[in-house]
């Protein structure tokens, strides 16, 4: 006999789908330098996939990425060395004009010119690490004249000449002295008056006192001026400034 038919299983019921949840999105992402499926990046921005959207997207408006940790800070570097002094640098041409090199037996010195004022303002002394310094005339602490050195040591802005630096032009002479019979024409001496008299002796005349001078002990000549505005009477006539002259 054949078997019995089985009855037919119920049907399960059916189950409603769940309707499916969205995922919340922050902001619009984009992909980082290097990522070129910008979809999938857009699937991270979600505050779920924070660890794969930091490592993968750009958000403006992600709260949940954080900025890496600073790095630790490093200490501050050593100060630096102190500089060393600066060197007084002038223009050899200009400072070391008109003078020479104090050398005397491979030595640098000044005190050789001790004894020669105007050699020793002529010369310059130089110091081993190739600056130098002027030699001047000027008295000891013990009270002797000496040919010292200067404090102050100076450096070339070029190189300096071991020998004579280009003398500047000497100075002008002074004009010749005016001859003393020329500066006394028509004029007598109150030193050879008997008795010897000043310019004074004639501070009531002044057409004697103008034919008159005095003579110094130098040589020098003083003329006999007049002047009647003169408060006291024996300045009227008075002596002039001292004139050099020659015989």
């Amino acid at each position: 006999s054949s078997a019995a038919a089985q009855p037919a299983a119920a049907a399960r019921p059916a189950v409603a789908a769940l309707p499916a949840v969205a995922a919340t999105v922050v902001g619009t992402c984009t992909p980082l330098t290097g990522v070129a499926v910008a979809t999938s990046c857009q699937k991270l921005c979600t505050p779920a996939a924070a660890v794969a959207h930091c490592a993968y997207c750009e958000c403006a408006a992600c709260g949940f990425c954080f900025p890496p940790p600073s790095p630790p800070l490093l200490p501050p570097p050593p100060p630096p060395p102190p500089l060393p002094p600066s060197k007084h640098v002038v223009d050899c041409g200009t400072m070391l004009a008109g003078r020479a090199a104090a050398d005397h037996e491979g030595k640098s010195r000044c005190d050789e010119f001790n004894e020669n004022v105007l050699l020793c303002d002529q010369r310059y002394s130089k110091t081993k690490d190739g600056g130098f310094v002027l030699c001047e005339y000027r008295q000891s602490e013990e009270g002797t004249w000496i040919c010292g050195r200067q404090a102050a040591v100076l450096y070339c802005a070029g190189s300096a000449s071991a020998g004579l630096i280009a003398r500047p032009p000497p100075p002008l002479l002074p004009p010749p002295l005016a001859r003393c019979a020329d500066v006394t024409r028509g004029r007598t001496s109150v030193n050879l008056l008997v008795p010897p008299a000043w310019c004074a002796k004639f501070k009531e005349d002044a057409a004697m006192c103008l034919k008159h001078y005095t003579k110094q002990e130098t040589g020098a000549i003083q003329l006999c001026e007049y002047d009647a505005n003169r408060a006291e009477p024996h300045q009227k006539c008075y002596k002039t400034a001292a004139v050099e002259c020659t015989n």
